[in-house]
């Protein structure tokens, strides 16, 4: 039978390696929407925009109608997409009509 200082090490080591696999996740105000991506904060932005500028998403769901973009931004400043989790800096998620329009969007600062 296990002792409990054994089940506490147990539960503590489960805890933080749990803790590992979780990102912090921050809303960015949308100054700094519009400094990262900038052309596509505007109003009226098409899906082809979004797909010129970005390639294709990351994630997407819903059928293609919530885009998410994993974005890094490089050593001279100038923001990129990326497929690479550990190089993203910020996701940046895109909700379409029916029509293809951006209706809203997020950028969110990861870690």
């Amino acid at each position: 039978m296990p002792t409990l200082s054994r089940c506490c090490i147990v539960v503590i080591v489960t805890a933080i390696a749990l803790a590992g696999c979780f990102t912090a996740v921050a809303q960015e105000p949308p100054g700094v929407v519009r400094q990262l991506v900038p052309s596509l904060a505007g109003d009226g932005v098409d899906r082809q925009a979004v797909t010129s500028a970005l390639g294709r998403p990351w994630r997407s769901f819903e059928g293609g109608r919530i885009c998410v973009y994993r974005i890094m931004r490089t050593t001279d400043g100038v923001s990129v997409a990326t497929r690479d989790a550990d190089d993203a800096t910020h996701e940046f998620v895109l909700t379409f009509d029916d029509q293809g329009v951006v209706q809203r969007y997020s950028l969110l600062r990861l870690r």
